[in-house]
């Protein structure tokens, strides 16, 4: 009788620690889930959804799971989710990723290659009949930024182009536009009194762009230095083999028929490899715009 108590016993501590460890979170098995791919606002939320689909599809396969995406209609709206880590697979702006990986534990894996080129910059576009010659002749006037205080290119860094030309924020009128293409567009149609915009130096060659504006009648008073063009990064404690895996999809997109089918639609000829270094730049232009240090 006594023999039975403690063989009882050693079964019900064995299935209490069974229990104990069923329920504590398995690692592969979570890799094995859906992850979630975000991006950010950069377009309209339905051409963000329409363009980035087949690539969310494609790395389903190429991971053997399902690859969730998620944008959302405002920058503010994005980075909320991104402070809530929402975001396995993320693709942003500069900013959004030297705060991340300070603060939030991201890693940068790869950049965006757009017509072959994995460097970007901001400028101050205006109309040629504004009678506008430099970044004096804004003093007073209204200036649109794409996509809110948040966005790297069309308003960091162009803060920082207008600094460099010798006006601070209080000397012009600052207005926000969702995105900037959206911005461009105000401005070309002279909307809010808008007299000059910041936006990146290849939004005037964007196909939708040239649809609804004249881009002839537009010109740039300032361009900046090229640096590293758009991150995407990934959670930290996702696995190494998961990272690779990852990088290993995208890089070798632009290899086929297909893949180029796939970069085309996210208005990309490609990807780059991406390392942390890339973005210091970024950094040195937002303490010296923002006063914020992210090294």
């Amino acid at each position: 009788m006594k023999s039975m108590t403690i063989v009882m016993l050693y079964i019900a501590v064995f299935l209490g620690v069974a229990a104990f460890v069923s329920s504590k979170p398995n690692k592969v098995t979570a890799e094995r889930e859906s992850i979630t791919l975000g991006v950010f606002p950069r377009f309209a939320h339905d051409i963000t959804m329409e363009g980035f689909t087949p690539l969310s599809k494609y790395l389903s396969k190429q991971l053997g799971r399902r690859v969730r995406l998620v944008t959302t209609h405002s920058f503010a709206e994005f980075w909320k989710k991104l402070q809530n880590r929402e975001f396995d697979i993320v693709h942003f702006n500069q900013y959004h990723y030297i705060r991340a990986k300070k603060k939030l534990n991201y890693e940068v894996v790869a950049m965006n290659e757009e017509r072959g080129r994995s460097t970007i910059s901001s400028s101050i576009v205006v109309r040629k009949d504004s009678g506008i010659k430099s970044i004096a002749d804004l003093k007073g006037k209204t200036i649109l930024f794409g996509g809110g205080p948040k966005a790297m290119i069309s308003y960091i860094y162009a803060t920082y182009l207008l600094k460099q030309g010798g006006l601070n924020p209080g000397d012009y009128q600052i207005r926000f536009e969702t995105n900037p293409p959206s911005a461009l567009i105000a401005t070309f149609y002279h909307l809010w009194g808008a007299q000059a915009v910041g936006v990146g130096d290849v939004v005037l060659e964007l196909p939708g762009i040239k649809k609804l504006v004249d881009t002839k009648q537009l010109a740039y008073l300032t361009v900046g230095k090229q640096y590293a063009h758009l991150p995407w990064a990934v959670k930290k404690e996702l696995s190494p083999l998961l990272k690779k895996q990852i990088l290993a999809a995208m890089l070798k997109l632009k290899n086929s028929e297909q893949g180029r089918k796939i970069l085309k639609k996210a208005r990309l000829s490609g990807f780059a490899p991406a390392k942390d270094s890339d973005f210091n730049p970024h950094r040195k232009i937002t303490l010296n715009t923002l006063g914020e240090n992210f090294f």
